[in-house]
């Protein structure tokens, strides 16, 4: 136990100034202190974890100062059509209270809401536990609304207008609050430990401005747009949790699948070998893309049901998100760990690594407790979560990080705008684009050592444009036209500096 100790009274008649002075010196005065203490709780493994994320301060802060260039006319467009939606969500929830005698309900109100579903609907009350308190509260909440709307048919129109509205009004306030007085920019405070798995987490800044720019739709993303003479380069990290699960259960036969050109036409492939596979890759992907079951191709069960199952989903839980019977997720599910045994004994290794000490240590050296009932298959699956986006958080950070060094040495022309889960944000000049990415996708590629099964790499994709939000394939404004296309070497820029010209 370590003892703070503080000598002396604090005057009760300080100004101001003064308050702040001496609260300054205690935050600096109690930090030194308890650094010794804290330094002997670190071992091997979570020391390489704090060295890791103090360099990764670095990129967080470029990110944080730097903020998201916003085209002003388009957001005002933007933010007319988001109050359009909003009064007309109103309007409807307006309509369908009134149709059962219901009082008008503010869709935001923690009493209205409750009052409408669970007193005039008579729709049985959900619980949360709050641990502040150790009571049980009535809540209304996304999650409870949605339990409704799945359990009790009536409530359905309710819950999509609440859900709806509330949803545009938080969107609507993303920009009042991030946007930033004066330059316009759209700013997000990144962070390094604001997650279990090490993803940097984007929120306010400690002035109370900014917001997460990293849940964002692509109708906000759109307002999103490189000056005149520049260009938004966008990398994602490609396959990237599939190809973790595949080197940490250390299934060679799922990482050959990840690395084929297209996973979910390669699973298809292993788990229905009597297709009638041809070995050319696009006339299997539309073999792939024929019915499996109803509204399901086999490629879709083989993306959706592949990624549950590897998580841990069982049959009857994944049925009901798929909306498929369950006897069908479990054919699909026992030809799945047929083709690949080690994914099931990796989530057994997990789930004994739990019942011993409760903490899982990623291949990047991330350890986590987990504090759940270590019998609890909720704790199970998040346990088996963990490792694979920890490891690709990883990946991505350390990725950033290699590429600000070589931006800052070789190209600060160039600059780092912002790191959106598995992807990383940047803007360059137009006439640096061809030469920029493959460096950039150079740095971007990030190796983890597996031993004796090789080492891990995961390639990175490459879009470019003038917008954020992703330019649709047919159609769509000329607005959204400008967002990003993925991106060839051999691909003229012209048609940037066109759309630029319009822009300005």
């Amino acid at each position: 136990m370590t003892t703070i100790i503080v000598e002396g009274e604090i005057p009760s008649n300080l100004s101001e100034f003064d308050n702040y002075q001496v609260y300054n010196c205690l935050d600096a005065a109690i930090t030194s202190q308890l650094c010794p203490e804290l330094k002997s709780q670190l071992d091997e493994d979570t020391a390489i974890t704090y060295e890791w994320e103090r360099k990764v301060h670095a990129i967080c802060l470029e990110m944080s100062i730097k903020g998201l260039p916003v085209d002003q006319m388009a957001l005002a467009e933007l933010d007319w059509r988001l109050e359009k939606q909003q009064r007309r969500c109103l309007k409807i929830l307006n309509q369908l209270t009134d149709a059962i005698g219901a009082p008008i309900t503010n869709p935001n109100s923690t009493k209205a809401v409750p009052y409408l579903f669970y007193e005039h609907l008579g729709i049985p009350a959900v619980y949360s536990y709050d641990r502040k308190t150790k009571e049980r509260k009535v809540v209304s909440d996304i999650k409870a609304l949605e339990k409704i709307r799945g359990s009790y048919p009536i409530a359905v129109p309710f819950v999509n207008a609440i859900l709806a509205y509330r949803e545009v009004t938080k969107l609507r306030s993303v920009f009042k609050r991030g946007l930033e007085p004066g330059s316009g920019n759209l700013r997000g405070h990144f962070s390094p430990s604001g997650t279990e798995t090490g993803r940097l987490s984007s929120q306010q800044n400690p002035y109370g401005r900014g917001t997460n720019l990293q849940n964002l739709t692509d109708e906000a993303r759109s307002v999103v747009c490189a000056p005149e003479g520049f260009a938004l380069i966008n990398l994602d990290l490609k396959t990237a949790e599939s190809i973790a699960v595949g080197f940490i259960s250390r299934c060679r036969s799922y990482i050959d699948a990840c690395l084929s050109g297209d996973l979910h036409t390669a699973v298809s492939r292993l788990n229905w070998p009597e297709l009638g596979w041809t070995d050319d890759l696009k006339k299997d992907k539309a073999i792939a893309e024929s019915p499996y079951y109803r509204h399901f191709s086999y490629r879709d069960m083989a993306k959706r049901g592949g990624h549950g199952t590897n998580y841990y989903g069982k049959a009857p839980t994944l049925a009901k998100v798929l909306n498929l019977p369950t006897p069908v997720v479990q054919d699909f599910q026992d030809k799945y760990f047929e083709r690949f045994p080690e994914i099931s004994e990796w989530h057994l290794r997990v789930i004994s690594q739990l019942m011993i000490d409760g903490t899982i240590t990623t291949q990047a050296h991330r350890k986590r407790r987990f504090w759940g009932r270590p019998d609890d298959a909720a704790t199970h699956r998040e346990a088996i979560a963990f490792d694979p986006q920890s490891l690709v958080a990883h990946v991505c950070n350390v990725g950033l990080y290699q590429c600000q060094r070589w931006l800052l040495r070789e190209c600060p022309e160039v600059s780092l705008l912002a790191q959106i889960h598995d992807a990383g944000l940047f803007i360059a000049p137009l006439h640096l684009v061809h030469d920029v990415i493959p460096e950039l996708q150079k740095h971007f590629l990030v190796s983890v050592d597996f031993n004796d099964l090789g080492v891990m790499q995961i390639p990175s994709d490459a879009s470019i444009g003038l917008r954020w939000n992703k330019a649709p394939k047919k159609g769509g404004s000329q607005l959204l036209r400008q967002g990003l296309m993925d991106y060839s070497p051999n691909q003229p820029l012209h048609w940037l500096a066109n759309a630029a010209a319009l822009i300005s």
